[in-house]
């Protein structure tokens, strides 16, 4: 816990992982009940949209893992292909605030699918700042800890989403969700600006 590259671990999970929590519990709800949206999904025939989603978070994943790569191919140095990579990622997903108040529901899984795909594009870049920064004895001890404190976030915002989805509606939470990325980016930059790995005894 002493190393800045352990607490950019963190904010790597900390802000974006409640985010995927929210979508996978909230996102039946938001179509089915939404007061913005000009018709609804019926719960027994959701699975069409989300099927769509998932498969392109799934190509999130593999695109952005390819384009961090391509960068260092073409001499970018480790840190600023993966850092210009996740800044992407961050900024896919600010977009995503436009579903909570567009009425039309084919514009809402587009961006709410560029979001998912931005974030699983995002944790495949977090998985990789162990093996980056760390070194390997260290790599699954440091993600176990940023997993504790993604899901010790997890648990704030379900705890609290429902009370803000009641009174404000969805609003805040896709703007958080739309937010959260780039704090937590902004965070990486502060504590590990050159992406350096750290030296430890046994390393």
């Amino acid at each position: 816990m002493s190393y800045k590259q352990t607490w950019a671990v963190i904010a790597c999970k900390f802000f974006p992982d409640p985010i995927w929590y929210f979508y996978l519990t909230w996102l039946p709800d938001f179509f089915n009940s939404s007061e913005a949206l000009d018709h609804k999904l019926d719960l027994k025939n959701i699975g069409l949209p989300f099927l769509i989603i998932y498969l392109v978070s799934d190509m999130g994943s593999i695109f952005f893992g390819w384009l961090s790569s391509r960068l260092i191919q073409h001499n970018w140095t480790v840190g600023r292909a993966r850092m210009t990579t996740m800044l992407i990622c961050a900024l896919c997903v600010v977009p995503i605030f436009v579903a909570s108040i567009t009425h039309n529901l084919y514009l809402a899984i587009a961006v709410i699918a560029l979001a998912t795909a931005a974030h699983q594009g995002w944790s495949t870049h977090v998985y990789t700042m162990g093996s980056d920064l760390f070194p390997k004895q260290n790599v699954s001890s440091v993600i176990g800890i940023g997993g504790t404190f993604g899901a010790i976030s997890g648990i704030l915002l379900a705890s609290t989403a429902g009370l803000i989805r009641v009174k404000f509606g969805y609003f805040p939470l896709f703007v958080l969700a739309g937010i959260s990325y780039l704090i937590a980016l902004s965070i990486v930059y502060w504590l590990v600006p050159n992406w350096e790995k750290i030296k430890t005894d046994r390393s």
